[in-house]
């Protein structure tokens, strides 16, 4: 019966790719399309090329993701002199078009309809020892493939249910196609000598099991990060990097410029500032900030907010800010718990025990827009409310007046960790996170460590001066060190459902004159890999 299950769910997955393959289409339509991709060929002839292959993550349907990394492929084609091959979901005669207008060498899919018959998936399926409880399943691996955490990471994204109590079907066969896709992409990619491979994504399937391939096959893999019209690159070659953040830096990287440009710390302080102060700036990329701090929100006294939710004044109040349940649950290289909602419930559940102080928790931006998630957060403090102590963080509450007031912050690996630090107020994380390397959150190790910090928490003291430097210090290099100007990708509103077709036209403006090799961010990308640099560096800052 399970089998038969798998083959039902492989068809509808299958179908699902087809679907949204055709549905792609519309991004192209338009005559901007066709002027660029008559124009683009210029702008890449005359790189030289080996047997060897730059290969290119093009599995994403959005236009603005498939530009960016094509890009960064030609450029490294450049850099290393390899030919190009696209590694793609499904054909497309439109997404065709705008490769070969790249100049591509080689184009391989990862789903064809000979997968829909090909029962040998099966058989591997069959011979891993196949896990009875949760743990094991986020441990299970096949080869050297982590399949169990991408398995239950997709299985949490299109199930939004934030954790799960036992393994059921659909989590089954997600391990299962995670297999098929793993045999696929070896058996297409073997062939093919290949120097280094550029994404923007690190998580899912099948973008996971490329990263993975790679890293295990010892290929340096370079990952944007976020942003549009300014972005990072991530350099990842050791395999135990798989669920290293995108937007991590290195320690040498953080301790260097913390010897030598100390002074950089105030203009993380002035990206923070603005954040909370509802100013725009250059340097912002976060898309969810724009849900957090609102114009609209209004400021609240502490002594307001004690009168309206009945708590006393005197006691601390800790701000808990809940993370996304079904979006980069592992983009991070370990953590206490088994996933962001399973973080949320324990840690109410341990502070609620705490009678000394108050708190205010906030759902996750994503709770607005997506209605698969919508309220998880404010039902979960429902769940929670004989307890007069916590409270929903009220909608109309700014972010600018509470950081005047609150004591302690709590969030699994959030944006939260540099913003309130800035401040001085102690953060208390339970995951690896992009500022591990920076020393100014308290990251808990171990669960009894997490335990006893909350029974105790209102004895933890302010920052120290240095670590509030380090906070600021981590902003500077984190949202403009290490990001550089990226003309070819006009900025379009991502939000929209409608794709805006004006990035062909500005894209078709741009590509005419447009010499790579004297543009900004191919020198840096240059740089980056003649100094071994894990991270692209924006060395204009430095002067």
């Amino acid at each position: 019966m399970k089998y038969i299950y798998f083959l039902i769910r492989t068809i509808s997955n299958f179908l699902i790719i087809i679907k949204y393959s055709y549905i792609s289409k519309n991004f192209f339509k338009s005559k901007f399309f066709i002027n660029f991709i008559k124009k683009n060929p210029n702008t890449w002839k005359n790189i030289k090329i080996s047997d060897k292959y730059i290969a290119c993550d093009c599995t994403n349907y959005n236009p603005m993701n498939l530009i960016i990394n094509i890009v960064n492929a030609k450029y490294l084609q450049k850099i290393y002199e390899c030919k190009l091959l696209v590694i793609d979901n499904f054909p497309n005669k439109y997404r065709k078009r705008l490769y070969e207008s790249f100049l591509v060498d080689e184009i391989v899919y990862i789903y064809s309809f000979k997968d829909l018959i090909n029962f040998s998936n099966l058989k591997q399926y069959s011979k891993i020892k196949i896990p009875d409880d949760l743990q094991t399943f986020i441990n299970t691996k096949f080869n050297f493939f982590e399949v169990g955490k991408v398995s239950y990471d997709m299985y949490l994204r299109k199930s939004f249910s934030g954790t799960v109590n036992k393994i059921n079907n659909s989590m089954y066969f997600e391990l299962f196609h995670s297999i098929s896709i793993c045999i696929k992409i070896q058996k297409i990619l073997r062939k093919f000598n290949i120097k280094a491979y550029t994404t923007h994504e690190i998580q899912f399937n099948p973008e996971s099991y490329l990263l993975q391939y790679f890293l295990y096959n010892n290929i340096s893999v370079f990952c944007k990060s976020i942003g549009q019209t300014s972005i990072s690159i991530r350099k990842y070659n050791k395999f135990f990097d798989s669920f290293t953040p995108r937007q991590n830096i290195t320690k040498n990287l953080f301790l260097n410029i913390k010897e030598k440009f100390p002074e950089k710390s105030q203009l993380g302080k002035k990206i923070i500032e603005n954040r909370f102060n509802m100013i725009k700036n250059k340097h912002e990329d976060i898309p969810d900030s724009k849900f957090a701090f609102k114009k609209s929100q209004v400021n609240i006294s502490k002594e307001e907010l004690c009168k309206k939710y009945n708590w006393d004044y005197k006691k601390p109040i800790v701000l808990v800010l809940a993370n996304n349940i079904y979006d980069g649950v592992f983009e991070k290289r370990s953590s206490i718990f088994m996933d962001n909602y399973s973080w949320l419930k324990t840690s109410l559940e341990l502070l609620t025990q705490n009678k000394n102080i108050n708190i205010l928790v906030k759902k996750h931006p994503t709770e607005n827009s997506v209605p698969g998630v919508k309220d998880k957060t404010k039902n979960l403090v429902y769940s929670l409310g004989k307890n007069k102590n916590i409270k929903d963080y009220p909608d109309n509450l700014s972010p600018n007046s509470v950081k005047d007031y609150v004591d302690v912050v709590f969030t699994e690996n959030g944006t939260a960790g540099m913003e309130y630090s800035n401040y001085g107020i102690p953060v208390v994380t339970s995951s690896d996170s992009r500022y591990s390397c920076a020393n100014f959150t308290k990251e808990c190790k171990s669960f009894e460590e997490y335990k006893n910090l909350i029974q105790n928490i209102e004895m933890m003291s302010k920052l120290t001066h240095e670590q509030i430097e380090n906070a600021r210090l981590f902003v500077f290099i984190n949202q403009i060190l290490t990001k550089v100007d990226f003309p070819l990708n006009p900025k379009i509103d991502t939000y929209n459902k409608n794709f805006d077709h004006s990035f062909w036209r500005i894209l078709s403006e741009r590509i005419e004159n447009f010499n790579f090799e004297s543009s900004e961010f191919f020198i840096m990308l240059k740089k980056m890999i003649k100094e071994n640099n894990y991270n692209l560096i924006n060395f204009k800052e430095l002067k």
